[in-house]
């Protein structure tokens, strides 16, 4: 189909139907959709040198498999297999269009999903059939733009994982803990209900994204676990259960040494500041011992003249032994109550602070595994370093595709489809 231009008044390039010159059936081999035809069969480029070339407008959806392993941080690599339908590899020989094993992106429009990597291309020949058939394979290599995920899933997450260890920070005998337990834990089932509508359902591997979220879920569940524990133990009293001597050396001595917990002691300062809000101090911690006596001791000092016959000096003396007699016995039986009240204080006292030393020792520990967690999970991505500006790569690609055309001479530009009574190339 060459010709010489000069004796056809330079007319170096003609445009005929399909119909009319043979045409290689290339197909996507790993189509999506169903449709191997080109939808537009536009006309034929005819060269003078005897180069054809066609290039319809064609829009082409291969299966690619999705490894959500990493996801929201996941790097993608799609394959798409062109080759001839009916020729085999020594009927047609493929190659690439000016010796060029890359992808042009001359006409690729950013995506506000994917950021576009590289896109290289080789030629791979099938020698499990008789007669081998050969391929033209281009590799896509695509990485998801994490913005969006960061700022509506891991953030969100982040922020419920760290919330899941302040309930250790709210006092034992504070009703909330578990409150806010059992709303964390909604939330963060929320979010999984999330994340799994937002991929495709897959047994294969478990998403990046979704292992966080369970091991925020088991961290909680523990905390929600542990909270009912610690509540029980704070309102422990003597009367139901008793403080082992194994606890109170563990939680009551060792332990508060290492957590930077001193129980505080009660002194004459902090009976002081016990006044009530209007300045008056409390009876109960300044009664007067004269308040203790009887209320006829008063009276009989008072009213009664010890100077008088024997025998009413004998009975009245005899009536104040018997009221003080009455008054010891109700002494002795105030203090043994007292004692007895100041016991069970000191023990639900023990128990409060064995909570809070507990509380305390979890905080630490829940701290230390969600951060060790958190960073070992996310940074396990192996694209989650690695910034990639978009702009800047399609300008390398670029130069890559430019650097490869303009170092190929007149006679690597050859034409592209050659036909001969022997062999057919491409």
């Amino acid at each position: 189909m060459a010709w010489n231009s000069s004796e056809y008044g330079n007319i170096k390039v003609i445009r005929v139907p399909p119909e009319y010159v043979w045409l290689p059936d290339i197909v996507l081999l790993n189509n999506a959709d169903g449709v191997y035809e080109v939808s537009e069969r536009v006309r034929v480029l005819i060269y003078s040198d005897g180069m054809v070339e066609w290039i319809p407008p064609v829009i082409y959806q291969t299966s690619c498999k999705i490894n959500v392993q990493y996801f929201p941080f996941d790097q993608q690599l799609c394959k798409m297999k062109f080759g001839s339908w009916t020729f085999n590899g020594e009927q047609l020989r493929l190659g690439f269009y000016y010796n060029l094993p890359y992808v042009t992106i001359s006409d690729y429009v950013k995506s506000s999903t994917w950021d576009f990597i590289d896109g290289p291309g080789y030629v791979y020949i099938d020698e499990t059939t008789s007669p081998s058939r050969t391929e033209i394979v281009f590799e896509l290599h695509i990485q998801r733009k994490t913005l969006f995920f960061t700022v509506n899933l891991v953030i969100p997450c982040l922020l419920m994982s760290m919330l899941s260890v302040l309930v250790f920070y709210l006092p034992p005998d504070s009703q909330e803990k578990v409150t806010l337990s059992i709303s964390l834990l909604v939330a963060i089932v929320v979010f999984l209900l999330v994340v799994f509508n937002l991929l495709p359902p897959t047994s294969d591997t478990i998403p990046l994204l979704a292992k966080y979220l369970m091991f925020t879920f088991l961290t909680n569940v523990i905390t929600m676990a542990i909270s009912v524990i610690v509540i029980n133990w704070n309102f422990r009293s003597p009367t139901t259960h008793r403080t082992r001597k194994v606890l109170q050396t563990i939680f009551v001595e060792w332990l508060p040494r290492y957590l930077c917990i001193r129980r505080p002691s009660l002194d004459h300062d902090d009976v002081e500041s016990t006044q009530n809000a209007n300045g008056t101090k409390s009876k109960a911690n300044y009664m007067d011992v004269d308040n203790l006596h009887h209320p006829k001791c008063d009276k009989l000092h008072k009213n009664h003249n010890f100077g008088d016959d024997s025998y009413s000096t004998y009975s009245y003396l005899n009536e104040f032994a018997a009221e003080m007699r009455n008054v010891a016995d109700a002494v002795e039986v105030i203090t043994e109550n007292m004692r007895t009240t100041d016991a069970i204080l000191e023990i639900e006292d023990d128990w409060t602070y064995i909570s809070m030393v507990v509380d305390r020792l979890l905080l630490y520990i829940f701290c230390i595994v969600t951060v060790v967690g958190t960073l070992y999970i996310i940074c396990t991505a192996p694209g989650i370093r690695d910034f990639v500006d978009q702009d800047q790569r399609l300008k390398e690609l670029g130069k890559l595709v430019d650097d490869v055309l303009s170092g190929l001479s007149d006679e690597e530009l050859a034409p592209y489809f050659i036909y001969n009574s022997s062999k057919m190339y491409a």
